[in-house]
């Protein structure tokens, strides 16, 4: 209906193949369009991007993956020498982790003009699924299913301004047995403050983007950091620090303790990375702390879940 997917365009799918219902549903959606896919997984980036570089007019044309994956291809193209020039993608769709402005506009920058969609979806309510609008609202499908915005604190309906806890009811027939469940997804997101919306998708109900998990929110006396804040913080650091890997935590200053690997923070040292993270707007004292290579400690992402068995393919 939107020709977000036409029949001469190729999918390429990035995605955690034990993710079976997502890889299922990207996989019909472009079988009922006559378009292909190229079914991935978490493969070894290289295999990815000489994927994306392969097949002339029948390169792909679309790509379904990770924030933090699309950032480790995106690196890996910069060293390679690899531009807009070397592309067909007209668009990629991101779900599963915060997508920064700073990731985004790197994306753009390196694989073409594109469109980066930043899309909200998940197993347990599937079909009922998000997509964010050119003003920066998250809209979700209420043909699939039933959403509300629950206070955090009280578990009543969110008032307008405040954080809340996005919960789904899927619709039958979509989901057999869901509709007896109000699932707590615990994405928190804050209903708008001006419910009168102007963007292309102003006839369906919105929040804001997603901010993160309700357990990762930071209380710092009266005002609440959520991962979304760090991240964006980060990954808008000089150098390419996509995607931001660190660790965070509140001090009993109502600052930020805030640990770095050395690939985010550039050549940026410690006190300068705090500094500009706590200068960006956010008046908030950062102490950070910057460590060499990838402890377990600093925060997991999805492009490290590596599938080095995993067969790729075309789909026809």
């Amino acid at each position: 209906m939107r020709e977000e997917i036409r029949p001469d365009d190729c999918m390429q799918i990035n995605i955690s193949s034990r993710a079976t219902a997502a890889m299922a549903q990207n996989m019909a959606v472009c079988r009922l369009v006559g378009a292909r896919t190229r079914p991935m997984g978490l493969v070894p980036l290289a295999e990815s991007l000489d994927s994306l570089l392969t097949g002339g007019d029948r390169a792909p044309t679309l790509l379904a993956t990770y924030p933090s994956y699309m950032a480790a291809l995106v690196k890996l193209a910069r060293h390679r020498g690899h531009g807009p020039d070397d592309f067909r993608l007209r668009r990629v769709d991101c779900g599963g982790e915060v997508l920064s402005p700073a990731l985004a506009r790197a994306a753009r920058e390196t694989l073409g003009p594109i469109l980066v969609n930043d899309t909200f979806g998940m197993t347990e309510v599937l079909p009922v699924s998000g997509r964010v609008c050119e003003q920066g609202h998250l809209h979700h499908d209420l043909n699939m299913g039933f959403v509300e915005v629950i206070d955090l604190d009280t578990g009543r309906p969110a008032a307008a301004g405040a954080l809340g806890s996005v919960v789904i009811t899927p619709y039958y027939p979509y989901r057999e047995c869901m509709p007896v469940f109000r699932y707590d997804t615990r994405d928190v997101v804050r209903q708008l403050a001006e419910p009168d919306l102007t963007c292309s998708l102003s006839g369906t109900p919105a929040t804001s983007r997603i901010l993160g998990k309700a357990d990762h929110l930071l209380r710092l006396g009266g005002r609440v950091v959520t991962p979304r804040e760090v991240v964006e913080a980060c990954e808008e650091l000089p150098g390419e620090p996509w995607p931001a890997r660190f660790s965070v935590r509140a001090r009993p200053d109502d600052g930020l303790e805030l640990t770095l690997s050395r690939d985010t923070a550039g050549g940026l040292s410690a006190e300068e990375a705090g500094r500009r993270i706590a200068l960006d707007g956010r008046g908030l004292p950062v102490v950070c702390t910057i460590v060499d290579g990838r402890p377990a400690a600093l925060r997991p992402l999805r492009a490290d879940l590596l599938e080095t068995t995993f067969t790729s393919g075309e789909s026809n």
